[in-house]
């Protein structure tokens, strides 16, 4: 049995109790605000979209100030959740030779009431099961088998516990798994020395393949496009030029340059070689949102989730006040295996044609890649490669 790339994700966003918003969505610009938010000078994958689906739930119930500062650091217009309902039904026409699921569900503490029009709108928009039951460590397995399922085993936990204020639980999970159109023969590895970030040059082999692929290059950076099969999944790998630091590059990497890139990649034939890697993380993810302007959810005497539920008790009402993500992600010669679950707890209080020469993406230093969904441009998960040791 060939080996398969494996990509997770999972993400755990906690609510115990206590600006004008964009003219349209742009589920790029969060995408790349947030990557550049977190991103640093070591190895780093997130799902962008699975938090913006589970967040997006937590926005439906959101009001006021509140609801404005989410708006804005989701990007989020005023026909968010009905865009975001589109794109993940879209998402959903993907499957095929490979394989793209997108689930959401909320668990509801017993006795907790939330508004019958929060739970319309999660339901119709999100396509969320709900469940309610008696929070405690039972709750707490059945809320990671279901993460497990959704994942197919990829994430087998997002809680440790469930804490006596709990209220919900608002779970999002993707599930991703496809071979390359074009995988990389292992008879044509390639002896290279990769410059890590930070540290010493080491001698690696890269996976190497000639084929064509969608290719772009520009002063200081290049661009490859790997699809999958049924071409409507890829990877775009991004490759700063040598001397050319990634930090400079993800800083102006914004989504009008994003959507410039992938209008430009054309079809060339040329040499395509990058690391295998692995590595799996846990992130605090309450920073980045406060600095996508994020900080009244995130307040117990100032958030607004009174479309989420309108308790008689002042002290049943929620906030944020816990976001954690876990990812794992493992790169090889066949393919990518991805998945990504979020969890939020809620507590009380082209060009014309020319010869060219074939085109060199020797990644033997850090680089970035994004695995998208093509049609739509959905950023399904976004990381950075520093030392593919690690």
């Amino acid at each position: 049995m060939n080996k398969i790339i494996a990509l997770a994700a999972a993400f755990s966003l906690v609510l115990p109790a206590s600006a004008q918003a964009p003219a349209a969505s742009d589920s790029t610009a969060f995408a790349l605000a947030f990557h550049r938010r977190l991103a640093g000078a070591g190895n780093i994958m997130t799902s962008p979209y699975s938090l913006r689906q589970a967040l997006g739930m937590a926005y439906a119930g959101a009001a006021g100030k509140t609801r404005d500062e989410m708006a804005l650091a989701l990007s989020a217009g005023p026909a968010f959740v009905a865009e975001e309902t589109t794109v993940r039904r879209g998402l959903a026409s993907a499957n095929g030779p490979a394989t793209l699921k997108v689930g959401n569900a909320l668990f509801v503490k017993e006795g907790y009431e939330l508004l019958p029009s929060f739970l319309r709108a999660v339901k119709s928009a999100f396509d969320a099961e709900v469940f309610v039951r008696k929070f405690g460590p039972a709750a707490v397995v059945e809320i990671n088998k279901w993460a497990s399922a959704a994942t197919n085993g990829r994430i087998p936990a997002i809680l440790d516990k469930l804490e006596p204020d709990d209220r919900l639980v608002l779970l999002n999970a993707v599930y991703f798994k496809g071979s390359w159109v074009t995988a990389f023969p292992k008879k044509d590895a390639i002896d290279e020395t990769f410059a890590p970030t930070g540290g010493k040059p080491f001698a690696t082999k890269l996976m190497s393949v000639h084929k064509k692929f969608g290719y772009v290059e520009e002063a200081g950076w290049k661009a490859v496009r790997l699809p999958y099969k049924g071409d409507r999944l890829a990877m775009i790998a991004v490759l700063p030029d040598e001397g050319a630091a990634i930090a400079a590059f993800r800083e102006k990497l914004d989504a009008p340059m994003w959507r410039g890139l992938r209008a430009r990649l054309a079809s060339r034939s040329g040499h395509v070689a990058i690391p295998k890697f692995k590595f799996e993380q846990t992130h605090d993810m309450i920073a980045p949102m406060r600095k996508l302007g994020m900080k009244l959810a995130f307040a117990p005497a100032g958030a607004d989730f009174s479309n989420l539920s309108k308790p008689e008790d002042a002290a049943e009402e929620l906030y944020l006040s816990k976001i954690v993500q876990k990812t794992f992600v493992a790169v090889d010669e066949e393919g990518t295996e991805a998945a990504a679950v979020t969890a939020i707890v809620g507590a009380a209080r082209g060009s014309a044609m020319r010869r060219e020469e074939p085109f060199r993406f020797v990644a033997n230093r850090p680089f970035l890649f994004v695995i998208e969904e093509i049609e739509s441009g959905t950023i399904l998960f976004i990381g950075e490669v520093h030392d593919p040791r690690k």
